[in-house]
């Protein structure tokens, strides 16, 4: 598995459902380990399938401490109550932009033994699984934002960048 990085066309497709009778309660923890391993070695607090060339609806998230390896998500309530909040996304180096989320979120999903799991999450956390969510359903960040808002986070990378090799 290798990190996959826009403009990669696998970022944009919708991904299947896990079917848990064709795989193996070892197989996902073996995926999402690997997974969870490029996303640490990444410094990234979330990486979804289609992120490492999978299209299966999974997506880990977490820190080395507490993390989750999360198939077949689903939102089953969010607030009314909505930020704009900073996010970056591993298969987008460098590029930081303020994107509206929902604070609170009811989640749904299976873990790898296929029992479902709930739990609701709020602020970061919130944030991160709406962004992992949103990649198993083909819809990066940048098509959260506007256009001058993506093409002002475009120049500020540039810039960014242009400076660095200078120095």
């Amino acid at each position: 598995m290798n990190l996959v990085l826009n403009p990669n066309k696998i970022l944009r497709q919708k991904c299947i459902e896990v079917d848990f009778t064709k795989v193996s309660e070892q197989e996902l923890e073996d995926i999402g380990r690997q997974m969870l391993e490029i996303m640490y070695n990444n410094n990234g607090v979330g990486l979804a399938h289609p992120q490492v060339a999978g299209n299966n609806r999974i997506f880990v998230m977490g820190n080395k401490k507490t993390s989750e390896i999360v198939i077949n998500p689903e939102i089953e309530k969010q607030s009314a109550l909505i930020e704009k909040e900073e996010e970056g996304c591993l298969s987008f180096p460098e590029l930081w932009m303020p994107v509206k989320r929902a604070k609170t979120i009811l989640a749904k999903w299976n873990m790898t033994n296929g029992r479902v799991k709930r739990e609701f999450f709020s602020d970061f956390e919130a944030r991160c699984f709406q962004h992992e969510l949103d990649h198993l359903d083909g819809i990066c960040f940048d098509k959260r934002v506007s256009k001058l808002v993506l093409d002002r986070a475009t120049n500020k990378k540039r810039k960014l960048r242009k400076n660095a090799r200078q120095n």
